[in-house]
């Protein structure tokens, strides 16, 4: 991938991904200064979060814009309202607990007609995974207390399963699973663009939700039409309508 944002849940899970990723590719951490451009590592990246500094903040937001970093870590607080021309990927370590978040992720991609690749790592079906949730007061640092939050712990059982049918319920519209090389869904068309780069316009990606719609928009025309004649019929015969 050369450029992408991966959303995670917490401030802690975006800094030990951070970690991960240095240590996997080798290279060097991201120092905040724009002449280590980090290409050497091949998962180069830097932090977007909450409990980061605005400077740091608006450094990494940099960084990543302007190429010195590939990948962008986040949380959803941190990377509300971020607008990146010709994204082409994010990556959903986790579900987001809202739906609505999960909207806004990925709304970051496939921005002016460019298209882009949303990808979100799930947990397998009907498994309930046990994740910090920290509310003490440290936010996570240090914390071993592997108890649940309502004995006075710091962790909760997340259910990515009924957040995923929650999500598709929203967006009315089942999310595909892709194949381990990311091609798209047969649905959407083959060989549109490269992600990140405008769609070809002789090819347009088709709008799933108009299909859906169609029945909805049928009927409401013809109640339309319907009350139309009616308001019509009512006025000829003198009826007083208020």
């Amino acid at each position: 991938m050369s450029q992408c944002m991966i959303f995670c849940r917490t401030n802690l899970d975006c800094d030990n991904l951070e970690s991960f990723l240095v240590q996997f590719g080798g290279g060097s951490r991201w120092k905040q200064d724009k002449k280590e451009t980090g290409k050497e590592n091949p998962y180069s990246c830097c932090v977007l979060a909450g409990m980061k500094s605005v400077d740091h903040r608006r450094a990494a937001l940099e960084a990543f814009t302007e190429g010195y970093v590939r990948f962008l870590i986040c949380t959803d607080v941190a990377a509300r309202g971020i607008d990146i021309k010709g994204l082409p990927y994010i990556i959903n370590m986790t579900l987001p607990d809202e739906t609505e978040n999960y909207i806004h992720r990925i709304g970051r991609v496939g921005r002016s007609d460019h298209l882009g690749l949303a990808i979100s790592i799930l947990s397998p079906i009907n498994c309930h995974e046990k994740v910090w949730y920290h509310r003490c007061g440290n936010r996570g640092i240090g914390c071993t207390n592997r108890s649940l939050l309502d004995t006075g712990g710091c962790t909760v059982w997340y259910d990515e399963t009924e957040l995923l049918r929650k999500i598709e319920n929203r967006i009315h519209s089942s999310i595909p699973e892709l194949d381990s090389d990311f091609s798209l869904p047969e649905i959407m068309g083959v060989n549109l663009s490269d992600y990140g780069e405008q769609v070809k316009k002789e090819k347009i990606v088709p709008n799933q939700h108009v299909e859906k719609l169609k029945p909805t928009v049928k009927l409401l025309a013809s109640m339309e039409f319907d009350a139309q004649n009616l308001f019509l019929l009512m006025s000829q015969n003198n009826f007083k309508i208020n």
